[in-house]
């Protein structure tokens, strides 16, 4: 599965299991600009799945107004640049075993949550994912690599450079380097951090 088949997937899941839970924003019901929720409207409903107007401070205050009400609001902004008005809690997925488990967390998450899609890893990560409710926790890292000489630390796309740069700092130069992976850059995981 790739990351945006394991996203279409944990927002199915969501919506299956959640009955107030709304999907919205620009183009969603047309299955979104990278296709994430291609079919869910079809499924759900326009009721449940729809197309807002271009407005991403007015879709973020429609989601907090609707999660006011009791709804779980699932809103999609399609670029990260528009965002601001809304952060939070934002997590960033490095493939899509871990998109799939944070955007089910994020969408069961009481607070609101921003999850950056790296668009780059759409149809480029593949994982084996499983087909199953799960969740991961926000705030954690992942230890990728165990390292003794320096630690590279990034989240998302950057994770899959760092790895490539601690083997090749290994190999080159005899450099052993730790890579960890955020996941989540707010709240970031201090002790993991501090700890390596």
């Amino acid at each position: 599965m790739n990351m945006f088949q394991a996203i279409n997937n944990a927002l199915d899941i969501a919506l299956g299991r959640d009955k107030g839970a709304l999907i919205f924003g620009e183009d969603v019901g047309f299955g979104g600009v990278f296709r994430c929720t291609m079919g869910l409207q079809k499924k759900y409903g326009k009721s449940r799945v729809f197309n807002t107007p271009l407005c991403e401070q007015g879709i973020v205050g429609f989601g907090i107004g609707v999660a006011v009400m009791g709804s779980t609001a699932i809103a999609e902004i399609q670029f990260a640049d528009y965002i601001y008005p809304a952060f939070d809690q934002i997590v960033v997925p490095r493939g899509p075993v871990k998109a799939k488990g944070l955007l089910l967390s994020c969408i069961r998450d009481p607070d609101p949550c921003i999850i950056f899609e790296p668009k780059t890893l759409y149809r480029a990560a593949v994982e084996e994912v499983p087909i199953e409710d799960y969740q991961l926790p926000i705030g954690r890292a992942d230890v990728l690599i165990s390292g003794n000489d320096v630690t590279l630390i990034g989240w998302g796309t950057q994770v899959h450079v760092l790895r490539e740069v601690a083997q090749l700092a290994q190999s080159k130069f005899n450099v052993s380097c730790e890579v960890i992976d955020l996941v989540s850059i707010l709240p970031w995981d201090r002790d993991t951090v501090c700890k390596y």
